[in-house]
């Protein structure tokens, strides 16, 4: 009887360990939330107010116990911080930032440009709030592929006026490469609450690190994303999958946008210019998309090859070049005059010409790009033929610094290049018909 109790006593000690472990486990299992959603915010520069606005639109969303909203900012002239947005307590007061959101750390001054400081935020984010899910968002302004300094003109995101420093474009491809890396896995969605962003150009160096791409052709208003009407719905539905969470942001954009009017002429409460005339009411014009990354190096390939059927018949036939300007001058463009919507000159370039090749070339890109614009939403008339996604195609002078991106890897940047030294007459209406 003794050798039976004391088996049991052995066996329940043997046992002990196992069942502790397991707890454990379930414990640490049931600590790792639904997301994580990193906000890489630099208001080192003339947005400094709207840093602070945004995170405060972020706390209006409530707080939460499946999701981690994670916040980096560094302003200007200011130290930068970390804050955990949606663990704070709902007795949380301002403090000195007016922000009642959880003071993480305070780090010293961070030079924002520098795409390490964009990893490093993701792994501590990673390490401190792990989750089945990732988004994360850089926060600033933005122009598009090119670097800083580069020959007419410099393009990038988030640009730190303290280091005079940002990321270029390939910079943050290396970025996100490195951030995959972290995770074990693409980030979920990669978002970029900055102007001009959406670019076959970005997505080229992003692709294999994200999923989903969220950002704007054209220019931001500066109070940028309606952060409350992105997050309630992701609280109220934390088990919202990755997809229906990349198409719900811009949507909700479109909400926040499609009743507000420019400032301040063009603004419903100025009732007369200076000339005694009524000012016209006229909504913003904004964009924003979402593309899914598993389409874009179809969607690369497809352009390639109609770039390589429209060198072959440009330079054999005047009225075919002619028709290319024509599709360039005609198509929707955006505040950066060589970003042109890639939708719209696939449209045109279709239209213009009657070689069979080129349509069949054209449609091809047609049929990929459709699958791979999740979203897009628009407000205003300015940019009504926005379809989602831009590309590089200028009217004057080529950037050489653009035979620099991945996506000029394709025969896209020998089209340009072919097309402005033919001298053609960038005018929709300039079609020989006779010839076509």
């Amino acid at each position: 009887m003794k050798k039976h109790v004391l088996s049991i006593i052995l066996a329940a000690l043997l046992l002990a360990p196992a069942l502790f472990t397991a707890r454990i486990a379930q414990a640490e299992e049931t600590d790792i939330k639904k997301w994580t959603f990193m906000v890489f915010m630099n208001a080192d520069n003339d947005l400094d107010e709207f840093g602070v606005e945004d995170i405060k639109e972020m706390e209006r969303a409530g707080i939460s116990d499946d999701i981690n909203v994670i916040v980096q900012i560094d302003r200007f002239k200011l130290p930068a911080r970390r804050y955990d947005v949606s663990g704070r307590s709902f007795q949380s007061t301002a403090d000195d930032w007016g922000l009642k959101s959880k003071k993480i750390t305070e780090i010293s001054e961070v030079d924002m440009g520098d795409f390490k400081e964009l990893v490093k935020f993701v792994k501590w984010a990673k390490d401190a709030y792990p989750a089945q899910n990732y988004m994360l968002t850089v926060w600033n302004h933005g122009a598009g592929w090119k670097k800083r300094g580069a020959k007419g003109g410099f393009k990038g995101i988030s640009y730190d006026d303290d280091s005079n420093n940002h990321i270029s474009t390939k910079e943050l491809g290396v970025a996100v490469t490195a951030i995959h890396g972290i995770l074990g896995k693409p980030l979920d969605i990669f978002g970029m609450d900055a102007c001009l962003m959406q670019m076959i150009e970005v997505a080229c160096e992003l692709k294999d690190g994200t999923r989903y791409i969220v950002a704007s052709e054209e220019t931001e208003p500066g109070d940028g994303w309606p952060y409350h009407l992105i997050l309630e719905p992701l609280y109220k539905n934390p088990s919202m999958d990755v997809r229906d969470l990349a198409k719900m942001i811009p949507q909700a954009y479109f909400q926040s946008y499609f009743n507000a009017h420019d400032e301040p002429g063009d603004s419903p409460y100025s009732r007369k210019d200076k000339g005694g005339n009524p000012y016209q009411k006229r909504i913003k014009s904004t964009t924003l998309s979402t593309i899914d990354c598993s389409y874009i190096e179809d969607l690369v390939g497809a352009i390639d090859s109609l770039s390589e059927t429209l060198i072959s018949t440009v330079s054999k036939n005047k009225s075919e070049l002619q028709a290319v300007a024509a599709a360039v001058a005609g198509c929707q463009k955006f505040y950066a005059y060589d970003n042109v919507d890639l939708g719209d000159l696939v449209y045109y370039m279709s239209q213009n010409t009657r070689n069979k090749e080129i349509k069949e070339a054209a449609d091809k890109v047609k049929m990929i790009y459709k699958k791979l614009i999740v979203e897009n939403k628009l407000t205003g008339d300015a940019k009504k033929d926005a379809t989602g996604l831009a590309i590089y195609f200028p009217m004057e002078t080529f950037e050489e610094a653009y035979s620099g991106t991945k996506f000029a890897n394709t025969l896209w940047d020998e089209l340009i290049q072919l097309v402005l030294a033919s001298n053609p007459i960038f005018d929709p209406d300039q079609i020989d018909d006779t010839n076509l």
